[in-house]
């Protein structure tokens, strides 16, 4: 592998854990606190930001690179083990909160396996268990461990990805923005239905962040002092911000452009915000992102399963948001911390403990296998 492509672009990881935080502040509605900000009050957008992202570093990973027919399997196995045990986990420990759930409220023991284990529950869980709630026509989205549905379209964008670069080999960018052209023009036309479908969006946005990293190699050596750089970094955030907020038409696919815009001049890494961004707190979230995102949903789960036992009378029901409130904008707001903190803590703990082995897994499962797996490709001027 080159120098180039085990480079990290340590900027657009720290941006992947504020994201992450922010998606946790999305899913807490607590009264007047910081979490009903318009900005995170609009942040499940940034699951676009997520799916562009992994197509630019993916792009960057297998850049000018020849893979074989054991090359895909071994991106295969290095894509499960990275996502599969930290899904397999969260989606067993939030079924294990659902089926204790009843208890709390005077539900007999025996009556759990009728209430929890239905037919059509275990086909939702089976879908999760594949990743396939996102594609599968019968299946629910937002079942079980809910966040998970942008993972169910990633990983099957990954099978995509890898055949793609398989079989185009140099010619992969082509084939990247033929994706993009397809995904596009399906939005376009098609019924609403498909056009706002999680698969469409995720195909669309990842293989827009795949094909910018081609513009990004011709880019990234443009003479911009740093004081232009801060400023066309201050501008992007300004921009993004009321990307995000405001309200347009098919607003999760002209985000997916903006979002690609961002990365572009965020991955050159060399404006003052870049330099801020490098800090050790802001790496720590990226490193710690992907379990940030899955298990925040998890704990949220079992919070308020708690606090509709022990303090039914914090919920308040606004229209269509059930909102918590402790009795003061204080106390909301220091709740909000205090889960935050659960949050980071038990990402930290299931990074260590359960993203770290399953990647060590993956890494032990490709060295079982001799033959070679990937081959630079000559590089031709």
């Amino acid at each position: 592998m080159s120098s180039a492509a085990s480079q990290r672009f340590i900027v657009l990881d720290s941006f992947r854990g504020l994201c992450a935080v922010s998606v946790v502040l999305f899913h807490l509605h607590l009264w007047q606190s910081v979490g009903e900000w318009r900005f995170f009050r609009s942040a499940g957008l940034l699951v676009e930001f997520f799916f562009v992202l992994s197509g630019f570093v993916l792009a960057h990973r297998y850049h000018q690179q020849v893979m074989n027919g054991a090359g895909w399997r071994d991106f295969m196995i290095s894509r499960s083990c990275r996502i599969l045990p930290l899904h397999l986990a969260t989606l067993l420990l939030i079924s294990v909160l659902m089926l204790l759930r009843p208890l709390l409220f005077d539900v007999p023991l025996a009556q759990l396996p009728a209430l929890f284990w239905h037919d059509d529950l275990q086909q939702q869980w089976l879908y999760n268990a594949l990743l396939l709630q996102a594609w599968w026509p019968k299946a629910n989205l937002f079942s079980f461990n809910g966040p998970a549905w942008s993972i169910s379209v990633e990983y099957y964008i990954y099978v995509v990805f890898g055949l793609i670069v398989l079989l185009a080999r140099r010619r992969s960018v082509w084939a990247y923005a033929g994706m993009v052209l397809l995904g596009s023009l399906a939005t376009a036309w098609l019924a609403p239905k498909i056009a706002h479908s999680p698969g469409l969006r995720g195909l669309i946005c990842f293989f827009l962040g795949a094909a910018a990293y081609s513009l990004h190699l011709r880019w990234r050596d443009l003479s911009l002092g740093k004081h232009w750089m801060t400023v066309l970094e201050g501008a992007t955030l300004l921009a993004l911000y009321w990307m995000i907020t405001l309200k347009y038409p098919h607003k999760a696919y002209w985000a997916s452009w903006g979002f690609t815009a961002a990365i572009l001049v965020f991955a050159s890494e060399r404006g003052q915000i870049s330099a801020w961004l490098k800090h050790k707190a802001f790496l720590q979230l990226g490193e710690w992102s992907f379990s940030i995102y899955l298990i925040h949903f998890v704990l949220l789960y079992l919070l308020s399963t708690l606090l509709m036992h022990f303090q039914p009378e914090w919920f308040w029901q606004v229209g269509k948001v059930r909102y918590i409130h402790t009795g003061s904008v204080l106390g909301n707001n220091l709740l909000l911390l205090a889960i935050l903190a659960l949050v980071l803590g038990c990402a930290r703990a299931s990074y260590r403990w359960i993203e770290r082995p399953g990647m060590r897994l993956g890494k032990r499962w490709q060295q079982c296998h001799t033959s070679p797996k990937l081959t630079l490709a000559s590089v031709r001027g």
